[in-house]
């Protein structure tokens, strides 16, 4: 199954919405730092511009964090205008405004990766658009890779969840245990 997540230190693949002369968004996406390890929190970017010769009237990023990279409530510097929760992971919807043309804005968030995370993910994102005439359009989705780097996490890469987890576990094996009839 592959795995979603994105990010890398240099810009994404750009990606046009438009026909030359009138509306055109493009998005590029980013991500700090580009290797990580688990538990660890990385920064996404999403440059969104209008190379367009028309005004753009309301514009939106959606992003997709797969199951695996948690969402860092309050840490996005847009505000968020949708949520929804799926199967494979979470889609958020920022909502980004009018842009004028030649005009650009930066969408960021933060999101933290889980302990059990390893490996490289994808992650993805879009813009859509719509005009004062009543067009519309959207960007191809964009993505870029992370590496979740590691081995065996350590309790402070697990933290607090998981050393109670641990010694739940602990306490649960040492009770079955001492329950066992004599042989």
């Amino acid at each position: 199954m592959a795995r979603f997540l994105a990010a890398s230190l240099s810009w994404g693949l750009m990606l046009a919405s438009g026909a030359e002369g009138g509306p055109s968004l493009v998005i590029a996406k980013r991500a700090h730092p580009a290797v990580l390890f688990p538990a660890e929190t990385v920064r996404f970017a999403i440059e969104v511009r209008n190379d367009g010769t028309e005004a753009l009237r309301l514009v939106h990023v959606y992003d997709f964090l797969a199951n695996g990279c948690t969402f860092v409530h309050g840490s996005n510097n847009v505000v968020m205008t949708g949520h929804w929760s799926m199967e494979q992971g979470e889609l958020f919807q920022f909502g980004v405004g009018p842009l004028a043309p030649g005009e650009k804005r930066t969408v960021l968030f933060d999101a933290r990766v889980a302990v059990w995370a390893r490996g490289a993910w994808v992650n993805y994102a879009l813009g859509e658009f719509r005009t004062a005439a009543g067009g519309a359009g959207c960007t191809p989705m964009v993505s870029t890779e992370l590496q979740v780097a590691g081995g065996i996490p350590t309790l402070s890469e697990l933290g607090l969840a998981g050393l109670a987890v641990g010694l739940f576990t602990a306490m649960l094996t040492r009770l079955r245990r001492s329950r066992r009839p004599p042989r």
